[in-house]
């Protein structure tokens, strides 16, 4: 990260790891709590946004990746879905739908830092 923030350095990987978890819980007590030890540690705003943002897409992609792997696993070798797995499928499409919704609003609200 910034290696001219020996305070950021020391609280990175775990962060950055507690942001990566709650990516899709973004009103959590531990990401809150995560995001006020970034702001003690990292008194430039815009590197803070960016390990907040980078920490929480990288969740959010770990999420979609479990998410396709879960599919692949479940539905691999169906030729036809039953009704029962109807159920499984609508909570994946919102999961799905919660995480570009997540993506989305980084790129809205922050999209022009990363140009």
């Amino acid at each position: 990260l910034n290696s001219t923030s020996p305070n950021l350095d020391q609280a990175s990987s775990i962060v950055k790891s507690v942001l990566e978890l709650t990516a899709l819980d973004q009103s959590s007590d531990e990401r809150k709590e995560a995001l006020t030890l970034l702001s003690e540690a990292e008194r430039d705003a815009m590197r803070r946004t960016n390990v907040e943002d980078e920490s929480t897409v990288r969740g959010l992609l770990v999420q979609l990746q479990n998410l396709e792997k879960f599919f692949r696993a479940e539905y691999e070798n169906e030729d036809e879905i039953k009704p029962q797995q109807d159920v499984t499928i609508e909570r994946g499409m919102s999961m799905l739908l919660l995480i570009m919704n997540s993506t989305m609003k980084i790129v809205m609200r922050r999209g022009h830092n990363y140009r």
